[in-house]
């Protein structure tokens, strides 16, 4: 992961990197892009990059995301109130959630073959695919939260705490 001063430093890194491999550029339409961020991705045992990544970030604090599931070839990258499913390598995006609230992060659980996915005030579940299974939304912002078995416990900045159904996002008793 590599940081720029600016978007026409990333535009450069870009273009420049996709004369040896491919690049994408997220958050073109970010409202007030501050943070630009380039990742590389490398095969094994060599010095140029399979891809390369870059990503346009409000300035909230938090850092994108990388997922890759381990069991299809889908990258997830979550920033600003989004998540994209890309392909891996990326040749195109498979989908784009656009979230209520800024993201925090996400979580495959391979067991059940659906992503967690955190937010300011809330979670969803979605699908490898993009879709989305559930939404819950908290009635303050979130600051931790606790996978088990077949529930999460998502813990409150006003201490309040509430346990959902993974499969379902209906409180668990």
């Amino acid at each position: 992961k590599r940081n720029w001063v600016s978007r026409n430093g990333l535009d450069i890194a870009l273009a420049c990197s996709s004369t040896s491999s491919r690049s994408i550029l997220l958050g073109r339409a970010a409202e007030y892009a501050e943070l630009f961020y380039s990742l590389a991705f490398f095969p094994q045992n060599t010095s140029l990059p399979l891809y390369t990544i870059g990503v346009c970030c409000e300035n909230h604090g938090l850092s994108p995301k990388l997922l890759l599931l381990s069991d299809t070839p889908l990258l997830l990258v979550g920033f600003n109130s989004q998540i994209i499913g890309l392909p891996s390598p990326p040749i195109g995006i498979n989908f784009d959630i656009k979230l209520p609230h800024l993201f925090y992060s996400f979580q495959y659980l391979l067991k059940l073959h659906t992503i967690l996915v955190f937010h300011e005030l809330g979670a969803m579940s979605i699908t490898p695919n993009g879709h989305i299974v559930w939404e819950y939304d908290a009635s303050d912002v979130l600051v931790a939260w606790d996978i088990e078995e077949e529930t999460v416990t998502i813990k409150m900045i006003d201490d309040a705490t509430v346990r959902l159904n993974l499969l379902k996002g209906t409180v668990a008793g």
